[in-house]
Formats: structure tokens, C-alpha cells, sequence
């Protein structure tokens, strides 16, 4: 024990007949008894090294405490006030390591949750930044089929004769539509908007750009620019990935 309860009033009543040497035998004993939680050593002379009684006088007054306050068991002269107090200082620290104890597994749960949960919605982001990217593949030809003109890229074979197809969508202008799109709305001028993404693209490559911003937009972050730009740093020594788009798909640049 590091404390116990000193009462003045039940000290002073207790030991106002002892002498100087009693008295300063009685406390030496009794604060190594609640230091070490265990009886008096029952060998006298154990004992008065406890006290570092060295002279005969305080050798006598050793024994004399010793007979008086405490009583000589198997174990050592134990004292049943020491003893409880001891007894309730042992049950109150049980509760706090329990206490303690089921506070960090609570938390150790929750962050364990909290991290599925994090795994997940990072899945999600970047299943969805990969269908933003598959999506903007889906061809949008403006010359009618059947007009005589080359288009891009060759029409479905079931396409009917006169539908107009989609011209293939520009991935980096996947990217910046998007990127765009999120950073304006939190109030980024267009122009420092474009200029962040090509940083970012030059750091973290165009694939990994664009699912740090699905994140962005799905979690709601209100400052997308200090969110993005730790979301992306741990990836600034990596070489840039190309961004490459499935095609037959749909896509929407809107967020």
C-alpha cells in the first residue's frame, strides 16, 4: 500500500501513554506493515530492524509495542485494524482493475468495429470510384450511323440504323469533373481546385486520386482539401497509376 487511513483522534488516544521511543517504534512498525501488506517478522530482533531500533532502550520499546498492539500469530504479529484496512484496499484495487479492464475491452471492441467499418466504407468508396471509372467508358457517338461518316469507335452490331452513339468519355476528364465538382462546393475557386488535383494526380496516380474523392463526397467531409491531401500523402513516393476505363459502360460526372 501506498496511502492508508491515519486517523489523528484514534492515534493519539491509542498511544498517549507511550514514551518518545514507544511512540516512534509504534509508527515505524505500523507503516511497514501496511507497506509490505504482511504481519511483523515474530523474531524480535527482525523486528527491531524494522524500527532501526539499535540501542537497548529502543530494542525495549520495540518489544513493548509489539506485546501491546499487536498479537503474535504463526505468520508474524499481526494487527486487526492493519489487517482490514489492507483487506479493503486489495478489494478496492480488484474493482478498479476490473473496471479498468472492461473499459479498454469496450474500447478495444468498438475500435475493432470502428475499423470493419472503416474497411468497408473504403471497399464501398473504391467499388464506387471503379464503377464512376467503367461508367464514363460508355460510347457516345454524335454522327448518325448510316450517314457515311467514320465514327471513333465502331458501334454495338445491334444497334439500330440511325441511333447516335456516345463518344468515349476522357478519363483524366472523369477526374477533374469529379474532383472539381466536390472541391467548388466547399467553396475552392476552380482554378486552385484544378491545380490541387494535378498534384494530386502527380503524387498518387489518377486511380487512386479518384476513389479518395468517392470517399470524400460519401463520408460528407466538410474540408475536402486537408481531408484528400492526408488521405492521398502515404502514397506520394509511389509511382502514379495509369487510369484506365472498361469499357460498354455508363457514367456520370455529376457527384
Amino acid at each position: 500500500m501506498n496511502w492508508y487511513p491515519h486517523h489523528l483522534g484514534d492515534f493519539a488516544q491509542a498511544t498517549a501513554h507511550l514514551s518518545m521511543l514507544e511512540d516512534a517504534a509504534y509508527s515505524r512498525l505500523l507503516r511497514w506493515y501496511y507497506a509490505e501488506e504482511q504481519p511483523i517478522p515474530a523474531d524480535l530482533r527482525a523486528a527491531c530492524r524494522i524500527a532501526r531500533a539499535t540501542s537497548n532502550d529502543e530494542r525495549e520499546a520495540v518489544r513493548v509495542v509489539l506485546e501491546e498492539f499487536f498479537e503474535l500469530t504463526a505468520d508474524g504479529y499481526r494487527q486487526a485494524r492493519a489487517d482490514r484496512e489492507i483487506e479493503a484496499y486489495r478489494d478496492k484495487s480488484a474493482k478498479a482493475a476490473r473496471s479498468a479492464e472492461a473499459r479498454w475491452s469496450n474500447k478495444r471492441t468498438q475500435c475493432g468495429r470502428n475499423a470493419n467499418a472503416s474497411g468497408i466504407d473504403a471497399n464501398a468508396s473504391k467499388g464506387d470510384a471503379d464503377a464512376m471509372l467503367a461508367n464514363s467508358q460508355q460510347p457516345t457517338y454524335s454522327v448518325p450511323i448510316g450517314t457515311g461518316a467514320a465514327p471513333p469507335m465502331l458501334p454495338p452490331a445491334a444497334a439500330p440504323a440511325g441511333d447516335l452513339l456516345p463518344l468515349p468519355a476522357d478519363p483524366v476528364k472523369v477526374l477533374f469533373d469529379a474532383g472539381v465538382s466536390l472541391l467548388t462546393a466547399a467553396g475552392v475557386s476552380d482554378r486552385q481546385a484544378r491545380s490541387l488535383i494535378g498534384q494530386w494526380r502527380r503524387t498518387a496516380g489518377d486511380a487512386d486520386v479518384l476513389a479518395a474523392i468517392v470517399r470524400c463526397r460519401d463520408q460528407r467531409i466538410t474540408a475536402p482539401v486537408p481531408w484528400l491531401s492526408a488521405a492521398l500523402r502515404p502514397r506520394a513516393q509511389r509511382k502514379p497509376s495509369a487510369l484506365h476505363l472498361p469499357a460498354n459502360l455508363n457514367y456520370e460526372t455529376s457527384l
